[in-house]
């Protein structure tokens, strides 16, 4: 018996390392989401403090699968509504992420167009993940951007720039519960990061001054969300949901950058608003799902009045008019399942104004307006999802003597796990 034979002998007993092929293909799928949630996690690092867009950016509902896009007849019906989540069928990641292309154009009283810079898109990425613990109940956690608004000009005000932001992402940890064969009740902690950016000239009461400024805080502020899901026919379901305000706490700085430097610490506060939403869905066939729902959203009787920066260790406090009022978005879609492997959705929007017109302007520009988005959902194999979608909001109205034009285009790319 010579060497070689041995070694032979050796590899033939040793124990084969091929893996099962469902073995390799499963940690092929987490080697991906891992990644992929790693890249999201940077991007929202590099991007977020960019993600400024105006008061239409939201007009569709965050991500590609809403009650904006006609949800998904597979469910949940109404994922805005945290008790629709009991529809999940076993655990489920959703990851996915927006890019927006947002275009302002302001025309004042003397025919003045300041148009916001071109080419301009913003990163904002989302994940949902939600976990089936039995029959009845649904833990998880979901973080997206849900508030959005403000817009960047080259020259808006002499020879200066403006840069404007006010944005709220969410990360909701929530819980959903069964209390009967039709009502389910989903319930949530709600803890917000804020930011807010406000750059270009240094005003009183909205009226400019030959000073720029910067100004950029950032923050965490905390609230709750309850929802209730009810179901009375295996086709038919209706919801109803509360989120309260938030208030963050924000820490930064301010600038002044010409014509003289100055830079001094500050602190301030943003109180975003409570909303409330009425929802329904109805499931004409195995197929077609039909949703609808309407979300107000109250500015007017929370702090919005104005927005105080104070100056940490001086006794001195600039407010910021806003004076923002109540708004309300309405959205309609459907959604068809074509094939067993191929869905397609869409649907409509309506978002009134929340800014009035007296302080409309290359800061804060906003209008009431309508939108549009489709959908795509292709099953690549079991458990795994890939959505694709697109959405237009626009609108244009005219504040006092300025005419002011919206038009932003979103795309979004989702992938979605089922374990």
């Amino acid at each position: 018996m010579n060497g070689h034979y041995n070694r032979k002998e050796q590899r033939e007993l040793r124990p084969s390392r091929k893996m099962n092929p469902q073995m390799n293909e499963a940690l092929r799928l987490i080697a991906r989401f891992l990644i992929a949630l790693i890249l999201i996690g940077l991007l929202m690092m590099l991007f977020a403090p960019l993600a400024y867009g105006g008061g239409l950016d939201r007009i569709m509902v965050t991500g590609p699968t809403g009650v904006g896009n006609g949800s998904d007849p597979d469910g949940p019906w109404i994922p805005e509504n945290l008790g629709s989540k009991i529809q999940i069928n076993g655990d489920l990641l959703e990851f996915g992420t927006e890019a927006m292309f947002p275009k302002f154009t302001i025309k004042n009283g003397w025919g003045r167009k300041i148009e916001s810079q071109s080419g301009v898109v913003h990163i904002l990425p989302y994940i949902n993940y939600g976990k089936k613990v039995d029959e009845d109940r649904v833990v998880g956690v979901e973080i997206s951007t849900q508030f959005g608004m403000g817009g960047s000009f080259d020259r808006s005000y002499g020879r200066m720039g403006s840069k404007t932001l006010v944005s709220g992402t969410y990360i909701k940890k929530y819980v959903v519960q069964r209390l009967t064969d039709k009502l389910s009740l989903g319930v949530a902690l709600n803890v917000v990061y804020a930011q807010l950016v406000w750059r270009g000239p240094l005003d009183i009461n909205r009226h400019y001054l030959p000073i720029e400024a910067d100004t950029s805080v950032s923050g965490l502020g905390a609230g709750y969300e309850a929802a209730l899901f009810y179901q009375p026919e295996e086709n038919l379901a209706f919801g109803v949901s509360y989120a309260t305000s938030v208030t963050a706490s924000l820490y930064g700085r301010t600038e002044i950058l010409r014509p003289f430097k100055l830079r001094h610490q500050v602190k301030s506060c943003f109180e975003f608003p409570d909303r409330l939403a009425l929802s329904a869905a109805w499931k004409i066939n195995p197929r077609w799902l039909l949703v609808a729902d309407w979300n107000y959203y109250g500015y007017s009787k929370h702090s919005q009045e104005s927005v105080p920066v104070k100056f940490i260790g001086w006794p001195l406090t600039k407010s910021v008019k806003t004076d923002w009022r109540d708004n309300f978005v309405a959205h309609v879609g459907a959604s068809c399942k074509l094939t067993d492997r191929l869905t397609v959705g869409g649907g409509f929007a309506y978002m009134s104004k929340a800014i009035p017109d007296q302080t409309v302007d290359f800061m804060t520009p906003d209008v009431a307006g309508v939108g549009v988005a489709g959908r795509i959902k292709y099953k690549v194999r079991d458990g795994f999802d890939l959505t694709a979608g697109l959405s237009r909001g626009w609108g244009s109205n005219r504040a006092g003597r300025k005419h002011v034009q919206v038009d932003v285009w979103t795309a979004a790319l989702s992938g979605t796990v089922r374990f």
